[in-house]
C-alpha cells in the first residue's frame, strides 16, 4: 500500500515537474509572429464566352490613372509634367535635359524628390529615405515612364516594404494604361511605370554607360 502511494505521489510530482518546465520553456522562448505579406490586388478581369480569353472586367481611363499621380499621364511634355509637380524645376526645357544614356535613343530625364511630393508618394505608409526620387523619362512623343528609385539610408536600411506599398497602388491599374515592375539595383529599391504603347525600349546595361 505504502509503495502504491509512493509511485503515484512521485507520479503526480513528475507531472507537475514537466508542467512547470513547459511554462517556463513557453515563457522564456516566445514565437515570433510569422511576417506580414503584402497582397497585390490587381484589377478584375471577366473570362470571354469561350473560356479562351480574358478581357478587364473594368473600364478604365487616363483619368484613373491621373488620380494616382496628380495629373502626369503619359504624352505628357517635360514641362507640362514639371507643372504638375509640387516642387517643379525652374527654367525646365527638353534642350537643358540631361540625356538617359542607358538608351540608345534620344530620351531624356529630370527627376523630383520623393519627399515634399504628396501625390507621388501617396499610399506609402512606412519609411521611404529621405534621398529616393522619382525620374521622368520621355521621348520626342511625351512622358512614357516613372522610375521611383527609394534609396536606403541609416534610418530606413530597408525600403522593400515601401516599394511594394507603391507597387500596390499602381497594380490596380490595367495593362492597357501601365505597366509596372518592381526590382533592386545595388541599394537602391526601383519601381517603373511605363506606357504600354511606348513601343519596344532597349535599354543598355547600367555598367556599359559611357563607354
Amino acid at each position: 500500500m505504502l509503495v502504491r502511494m509512493s509511485r503515484r505521489i512521485g507520479l503526480t510530482a513528475l507531472l507537475l515537474f514537466g508542467s512547470l518546465v513547459g511554462a517556463v520553456a513557453q515563457t522564456t522562448e516566445p514565437q515570433s509572429p510569422p511576417a506580414a505579406k503584402t497582397i497585390l490586388v490587381a484589377p478584375p478581369t471577366q473570362w470571354t464566352s469561350d473560356m479562351l480569353s480574358f478581357r478587364p472586367a473594368l473600364s478604365q481611363t487616363t483619368t484613373d490613372f491621373a488620380a494616382l499621380t496628380g495629373g502626369i499621364v503619359f504624352g505628357m511634355v517635360a514641362t507640362d509634367v514639371n507643372a504638375q509637380l509640387a516642387e517643379p524645376t525652374p527654367g525646365l526645357n527638353w534642350s537643358t535635359m540631361p540625356l538617359a544614356g542607358e538608351f540608345p535613343e534620344d530620351v531624356r530625364y529630370f527627376w523630383t524628390r520623393l519627399e515634399g511630393s504628396q501625390q507621388l508618394a501617396a499610399g506609402i505608409t512606412g519609411c521611404a529615405g529621405a534621398n529616393s526620387y522619382v525620374v521622368f523619362l520621355f521621348r520626342g512623343r511625351g512622358l512614357f515612364r516613372m522610375s521611383y528609385r527609394l534609396v536606403a539610408d541609416a534610418q530606413c536600411p530597408n525600403l522593400a516594404q515601401t516599394a511594394t506599398d507603391l507597387m500596390a497602388r499602381y497594380v490596380q491599374i490595367g495593362r492597357e494604361l501601365a505597366l509596372s515592375v518592381h526590382y533592386r539595383a545595388g541599394r537602391v529599391e526601383v519601381v517603373d511605370i511605363t506606357d504600354p504603347s511606348a513601343g519596344y525600349l532597349i535599354p543598355m546595361r547600367w555598367q556599359a554607360r559611357g563607354r
